[in-house]
């Protein structure tokens, strides 16, 4: 994959990164790409042709992420495809706490809980103020 070819999937991953860290509220998250122009190998017991997209690592007490994107695998996705393994990505360090063993397991889930109900709730409430928008005065 040449200079070109990579820069271009680095734009399409950023647009849809863009738009769903804001969703899902992930903005005070020190989030690092590392770009790839190899596909990933895959995990064992997993198909020959089944390379990840993306994989993601997650510090979650400091708030850090390093997402490893696999651009030759990104290119092979539509947009559509591209932005729900964007957000499943994200999603993931969301959750990534609950990996967290002992005793206070249900304080971690409780508030990967509250994260992504307030990511939903951002969302419904920015569909509705969109729409509200575009009414005219006239409308009002």
């Amino acid at each position: 994959m040449n200079d070109k070819e990579a820069n271009a999937q680095k734009r399409r991953v950023l647009h849809h990164f863009n738009k769903w860290r804001s969703i899902l509220r992930l903005q005070g998250w020190n989030i690092v790409h590392v770009w790839h122009r190899e596909p990933r190998p895959p995990d064992e017991g997993q198909p020959s042709d089944w390379g990840a997209i993306a994989d993601v690592k997650a510090l979650w007490p400091y708030r850090q992420a390093r997402i490893n994107w696999f651009l030759p695998t990104v290119a092979d996705v539509t947009d559509g495809e591209l932005e729900e393994h964007v957000a499943h990505e994200l999603v993931h360090i969301l959750v990534n706490e609950t990996r967290e063993e002992g005793a206070d397991w249900l304080k971690h889930e409780e508030r990967v809980v509250t994260e992504i109900a307030w990511a939903f709730v951002a969302l419904e409430r920015s569909k509705h103020n969109a729409s509200t928008r575009k009414e005219s005065p006239k409308e009002r």
